[in-house]
């Protein structure tokens, strides 16, 4: 059978995260505690975050990724939930910090 008059579908290009270049971020955890504190001295401003946001924040300060690469960092973080379920709440948390200005994204 042919592919005559059948488009391709090409994959979407993933997005791949990073800290913005022109960020510094400090963060502040304390043991035992499931909460930690982000600080981006160039705006002075200060976030709550919780432990999985903390988590990839450290990930992306070594280089960029993609939900699906952060995923495989921590996904066993999230239990038993799908693993589609688990990439789709990586991506609302990073569009969480793409709002704030903490990270940016680019394509693949």
């Amino acid at each position: 059978m042919g592919l005559e008059g059948r488009e391709i579908e090409q994959p979407s290009p993933q997005r791949y995260w990073q800290i913005s270049p022109d960020t510094e971020l400090f963060l502040a955890h304390w043991d035992n505690e499931e909460e930690a504190v982000v600080y981006q001295p160039g705006s002075g401003d200060t976030y709550l975050i919780n432990d999985i946001a903390r988590r990839v924040i450290i990930i992306l300060q070594e280089s960029s990724a993609s939900a699906v690469d952060i995923y495989d960092r921590i996904g066993a973080s999230f239990g038993a939930l799908p693993r589609q379920e688990i990439i789709a709440q990586l991506e609302n948390l990073l569009s969480g910090l793409l709002k704030v200005g903490l990270v940016r994204f680019h394509y693949r």
